[in-house]
């Protein structure tokens, strides 16, 4: 059916590639829900299947005829209302900011706005080969960790499901990819990973781990894809681009163009998302805000160490470019004299 994706000036491949690869996880992850169906609320379990289905067509679209950003972040904003209301939502933030409880309106406008941001975060994060899918191989792996701990069977089960499917996947699409898993699989991803860290938060307590603490937990897992798509937000509008205008200014563009291949540049993230994970879990205690902040901190100094070597080439560029004008202007000067 020439389900390619053609190459292009802010596209990495260089040769058409198959793409909705998502196809395959998709359906596989729909078939493993017979086996975690019976062992979390129904309405949960409706609501993240109806989910699932309405945006297995919607990434399909996307990939083949292009859909608007606007048109996909109001159908984002509606699944977001729909998972609120069977209970899988964020209800209180212990504390962040002074934020404690929310109240019914605000949990509907926060979750219904974390869900969108999530989903299309964990979209534009599908950048170079392996990394969206392994992000989310390992972030799956650690919930599925989280919710045995917890004793919540369902999303145990939930989780290692979906962390198969993207092994499977992965084997094709990790270095020379033969198959992307195009929109149709990132937003499966995106939405999953919403799903996994707001059932984490209201879990029960795991050994030490109180509500607060998970917050942090879940914020350090998202942290990458989140951190990633609010910098080239903000620097797209400072340059008065649109935020959904396409280019390559994503970190893991930054990574390749600093030198490193698909495979290294992927690790790196891989790298710095654990260690987000475990500094969350190894860090001391403050107050919420603090940690929080601290987390956020973290993540920038990891993001910029990563792409140390672009800076390090733009400064050497810069000096060498500095030296020439300098060499030009007294040169002519010398000329004139």
């Amino acid at each position: 059916f020439k389900l390619l994706d053609a190459p292009d000036l802010r596209k990495e491949h260089k040769i058409p590639t198959p793409t909705m690869g998502g196809i395959s996880f998709t359906i596989i992850f729909l078939v493993l829900s017979l086996f975690w169906k019976d062992s979390m609320p129904i309405s949960q379990f409706l609501t993240i299947v109806f989910c699932v289905l309405v945006l297995f067509p919607i990434g399909m679209i996307d990939d083949t005829k292009g859909i608007s950003a606007i048109k996909k972040l109001l159908i984002e904003l509606v699944l977001g209302f729909l998972l609120v209301s069977s209970g899988l939502g964020i209800h209180a933030l212990h504390g962040i900011f002074g934020i404690h409880d929310l109240s019914i309106w605000q949990q509907y406008a926060f979750n219904m706005i974390l869900m969108a941001g999530l989903i299309n975060a964990f979209n534009l994060i599908d950048g170079i080969n392996g990394l969206a899918g392994g992000l989310g191989l390992i972030n799956s792996l650690v919930f599925a960790f989280i919710f045995y701990m917890q004793g919540n069977v369902g999303f145990t089960l939930l989780a290692i499901s979906f962390a198969g499917a993207l092994f499977g996947f992965l084997r094709y699409n990790f270095n020379k990819a033969k198959i992307f898993m195009g929109d149709t699989g990132s937003l499966h991803l995106g939405l999953m990973m919403t799903v996994m860290g707001t059932a984490a938060i209201n879990g029960s307590r795991v050994l030490n781990f109180h509500h607060t603490d998970m917050i942090l937990l879940v914020s350090a897992i998202w942290l990458i894809p989140v951190f990633d798509t609010l910098r080239v937000f903000a620097v797209r509008m400072i340059k008065g681009k649109r935020p959904f205008a396409p280019d390559k200014s994503h970190v893991h563009h930054l990574l390749v163009k600093s030198g490193l291949n698909h495979v290294k540049a992927s690790v790196s993230l891989y790298a710095a998302n654990v260690l987000l994970i475990i500094s969350v879990i190894y860090s001391p205690y403050v107050n919420p805000t603090f940690n929080f902040l601290l987390i956020f901190a973290e993540g920038i100094l990891l993001i910029e160490i990563l792409t140390f070597n672009r800076l390090l080439s733009f400064y050497l560029k810069s000096k060498s470019a500095f030296i020439k004008t300098t060499q030009i202007i007294y040169g002519q000067l010398y000329l004139n004299k």
